[in-house]
């Protein structure tokens, strides 16, 4: 049984309400507190109405539905909304499909083809937004790409690859360079690039029995086994670091663009062009660190809680570990103006010490959480 809350009472769904489809996405209608969106796995997008039939149970009314993509097997996995409730962005595949929300219905507006080459490995997972621009990301990727929410224009690429990305400039507006990689398969392309450069140091006829399939990952693997012991464990350690740099989730605070990563960081980028403090575009202007003992965790969601606190969640990502272990922490919501403050007070610092002979301190990129 399910509950909902109508008029300040708490209803009873008669019965569980059946679905076609696997929904993956749910959005509160902004203008009708009793409607939500669904988004579902095979690209249907619905809205409902939660319907009172009396004081204690309710049905669900299909209001209208559309389909967000002639490609079935294109999910709609994320979205946000915009002008009060009348338009969402949602992530459906490689695209975002813009819907126009007028009373009880619904309508695709357009589609941006933010990755123009269509892959099923190409999912957008996670997006947000202001007034002025949009964010979304690829699945298992350590870029961001930035939109214009007037042109629906790409801007640029926020390159989150970086494992201390302090102070550096992670924008980069040449399009055709920033997604020349974005080949089907760019991860697993990636961890083939890496593997056939360690396979070059190994001798010509590495000794082992088995089928060789020598187009596989699997088989370049073999290889390295049969090689030098170090060769392997450099290629272990870099896909590691490849993968601790993926962007696991983001969210906007006054100016600055948070992304949470698997290595547990998070990166705090000034997405603003003209701002009083000085910073470029692209610039990452603080780190959120955790502590040493933490380092096995990745950061999994981040909401902005009216730009008061930001709520994140970490996780384990170590596949070894038995008990997975979930954390929950709350942070000052750090924007440009906050952020500034803290710079100064650091510069300060710095050259008092200096001024002192004293050891200067470092440009700290730790924050305690709240």
């Amino acid at each position: 049984m399910g509950f909902s809350k109508s008029n300040g009472h708490l209803v009873k769904l008669s019965k569980p309400f059946p679905t076609d489809d696997v929904p993956l996405l749910l959005l509160p209608h902004e203008k009708e507190p009793n409607e939500v969106f669904v988004g579902f796995a095979n690209s249907d997008f619905h809205l409902y109405e939660l319907r009172s039939i009396d004081s204690e149970s309710a049905v669900l009314i299909l209001k209208d539905s559309i389909l967000l993509s002639n490609n079935r097997n294109q999910s709609a996995t994320c979205g946000i909304s915009f002008n009060d409730g009348s338009e969402l962005w949602i992530g459906c595949g490689p695209n975002i499909v813009v819907v126009h929300v007028e009373c009880d219905k619904i309508q695709v507006k357009t589609t941006i083809a933010v990755f123009p080459a269509c892959s099923a490995r190409f999912v957008i997972t996670t997006m947000c937004g202001n007034s002025d621009q949009v964010w979304c990301l690829n699945r298992r990727d350590t870029k961001i790409v930035e939109l214009d929410f007037e042109s629906r224009n790409i801007l640029c690429i926020l390159d989150c690859s970086q494992p201390n990305p302090i102070d550096t400039i992670v924008s980069n507006f040449d399009l055709s360079d920033a997604l020349s990689d974005r080949t089907p398969g760019a991860s697993e392309n990636l961890e083939t690039a890496v593997l056939d450069a360690r396979v070059a140091e190994m001798p010509k006829k590495p000794m082992f029995i088995g089928k060789r399939d020598h187009n596989s990952i699997s088989y370049r693997r073999k290889l390295l086994k049969c090689g030098k012991g170090r060769a392997a464990e450099n290629h272990k350690n870099r896909l590691s670091l490849l993968r601790s740099e993926r962007v696991r989730c983001m969210c906007f605070v006054r100016g600055a663009l948070w992304v949470g990563r698997e290595r547990g960081d998070i990166m705090i980028i000034n997405v603003t062009h003209n701002n009083p403090y000085g910073f470029e575009h692209g610039q990452v202007i603080a780190m959120l660190n955790v502590d040493d003992q933490e380092k096995s965790f990745s950061t999994e969601h981040l909401v902005n809680m009216n730009d008061e606190r930001v709520v994140s969640t970490r996780t384990s990502r170590n596949p070894q570990t038995v008990r997975q272990s979930t954390h929950l922490v709350t942070w000052s919501a750090f924007g440009l103006d906050r952020i500034n403050q803290y710079r100064n007070i650091w510069k300060f610092s710095s050259s008092q010490a200096n001024h002192d002979k004293l050891k200067p301190m470092k440009s700290p990129s730790i924050f305690m959480h709240i």
